[in-house]
This record gives C-alpha cells, sequence and structure tokens, in this order.
C-alpha cells in the first residue's frame, strides 16, 4: 500500500435494549485518582436532573489490580491484598484514600437509593 493510500475500516456498533420499561439506565465510570470524572459528574447534574427521576444512572468506580506489587506499593495504595490498588498520580490522596473515598461514595449513593434520596448522592458528590 502506498503512503497517501487511505485503508477504509467498519465499526459494528450494537445496542441491545433489554429493559421491559422506557426508563434509561446508564453508568458513570470514574474514580477518585482522577479529577476528570469528578468534574463531569459536577457538570452532568443538571442534564441528569432533566430525567425527572425516570433515569437510573449508576456509578462504577475504577481501580487497579497489584497483587504482586512491592509490599511497599500495597500498604500506601491498596486494599485487600493488592486486589484493588488506587493511583494517585493526579491527586493529593495516596492510593490507599482513594480506595476508601471511592467506597464511601459508593455507599452513600447505594443509602440514598435504597431510601429515594438520590440527591444526597448528588450532593456529597458536589463537595469533593
Amino acid at each position: 500500500m502506498q503512503q497517501n493510500e487511505k485503508k477504509k475500516i467498519s465499526v459494528i456498533e450494537k445496542f441491545e435494549m433489554n429493559a421491559v420499561n422506557d426508563n434509561p439506565i446508564y453508568e458513570v465510570w470514574l474514580s477518585n485518582s482522577d479529577d476528570t470524572g469528578l468534574r463531569f459528574i459536577e457538570f452532568f447534574e443538571k442534564f441528569h436532573l432533566l430525567f425527572n427521576g425516570e433515569a437510573l444512572m449508576i456509578p462504577r468506580y475504577y481501580h487497579w489490580n497489584c497483587e504482586t506489587c512491592s509490599s511497599e506499593i500495597l500498604n500506601a495504595s491498596c486494599v485487600c491484598n493488592g486486589l484493588y490498588c488506587g493511583m494517585h498520580d493526579y491527586t493529593t490522596f495516596n492510593g490507599y484514600e482513594v480506595i476508601m473515598e471511592d467506597l464511601r461514595q459508593k455507599c452513600v449513593f447505594l443509602n440514598s437509593k435504597f431510601n429515594s434520596s438520590e440527591h444526597l448522592w448528588w450532593d456529597y458528590m458536589a463537595v469533593h
């Protein structure tokens, strides 16, 4: 193939609709190791509110596995012997604190959903 020739590629996306009702469900992936996701939550809240409680947003938190890391890294950045590790390149928290805050946010979310007080999670996220 010559240098100025372009390759054509095809991408096929498949969206499966398994829901019984018309209420959308969406996930937002974030971590306290990177404030980009947290800024997105702050920005996106006003759009989520437009659903008037008809949409379910599920926060998902990403972490890293580092079971073979040194004990120094495991102690500073991980829980469960390296099963969950938080990176701290973009935050003042250490990795362990990142994991604990992510877990705290997940607990606040689950509690607010259980008590039909979804705004509590959004309020909590606004101060972080």
